[in-house]
């Protein structure tokens, strides 16, 4: 997915629509966002309107290291070959994962500043080595745990904080099968 540009959830697609002055079609470069999983994104596809997605790079051996160093535990096996084979963040669903220093950002710039935002908070009590991954938006978020290999996934909403019955591996192949929601601490 990474190779062929669609990695992430929401895409955009151009608008496409009839001029009032003519019968031809035109089309507009700024769009709006398509779901992968929803039934606009095929036919967006097939007409040619999905705007293309930036290249992905691997983050450095030095990146994923320094974050390590940082958490105090080693990323679970599979993320930490993602990010240091296939892309430093910004894959997965909705508008894609954190990675490590020098990769895809959203309102964070990294892993680490999420890590250390939250574990210099006082009133913070998360368990240590869980590193925040993807922000779904309302105060939720998905959490890796780096204390075992297999990477369990946690849940945080509105300050509290669950383990769901996943691990990253699970939590990545329902997002490729389109079966990934939201989670939820309820």
């Amino acid at each position: 997915m990474v190779a062929a540009r669609e990695y992430r959830d929401w895409r955009e697609a151009s608008v496409r629509h009839l001029s009032a002055h003519s019968a031809q079609a035109k089309v507009e470069p700024q769009g709006r966002l398509v779901d992968r999983c929803g039934p606009e994104f095929e036919k967006a596809r097939k007409a040619g309107l999905l705007i293309p997605l930036e290249p992905l790079v691997p983050a450095s051996p030095e990146a994923v290291e320094e974050a390590e160093e940082t958490i105090g535990y080693r990323i679970p096996s599979l993320l930490r070959r993602l990010y240091l084979e296939v892309a430093n963040g910004g894959f997965g669903p909705r508008q894609g994962i954190l990675g490590v220093r020098g990769g895809v950002a959203d309102e964070w710039p990294d892993i680490v500043d999420v890590y250390r935002t939250f574990s210099s908070d006082p009133e913070c009590t998360d368990p240590p080595g869980l590193i925040w991954i993807l922000d779904w938006g309302c105060a939720i978020w998905s959490i890796v745990d780096c204390k075992g290999s297999e990477g369990q996934m946690w849940v945080a909403e509105e300050g509290e904080l669950m383990p769901l019955d996943q691990t990253i591996s699970d939590w990545l192949q329902m997002w490729l099968e389109c079966r990934l929601t939201i989670p939820s601490v309820a």
